[in-house]
């Protein structure tokens, strides 16, 4: 997808009543979560955004928003540069052998079989890749 003006100038809506808060950076939650955050909004302003110009603006709005929530620019940074380079060169498999189907019957023995079951679904794919 590429940003043109094919479209009028739409950027993204903010509320009147909106605050700029999300998580603070002091969360008590995980990595994944914080970083999780500034991807999905991300990927909505560059939805949204109908020029760069545009995306630009509202991606120094959003880091703004970030900074004072106490988050670092460089997560943010990297999380954007993550982002952009996922919509620029996409990463492409090549399977050049049909993967192996894999077959194990096991019995049901409550939320342990939930645990078992995803930790040979990891070790499988670690170890019979697609």
């Amino acid at each position: 997808r590429s940003l043109n003006s094919v479209y009028p100038d739409v950027s993204t809506r903010v509320k009147p009543t909106d605050k700029g808060l999300y998580y603070n950076a002091q969360s008590f939650i995980p990595e994944s979560y914080k970083s999780n955050l500034i991807y999905i909004l991300v990927y909505r302003v560059f939805n949204i955004a109908s020029s760069y110009a545009i995306f630009h603006t509202d991606l120094q709005i959003l880091k703004s928003k970030f900074l004072k929530n106490g988050f670092s620019s460089v997560l943010f940074d990297l999380t954007v540069r993550k982002f952009l380079d996922r919509q620029y060169s996409p990463e492409v498999q090549i399977t050049t052998v049909k993967r192996m189907r894999v077959t194990m019957l096991l019995p049901y023995l409550g939320p342990l079989s939930v645990f078992i079951k995803r930790r040979l679904t990891k070790l499988v794919n670690k170890f019979y890749p697609l």
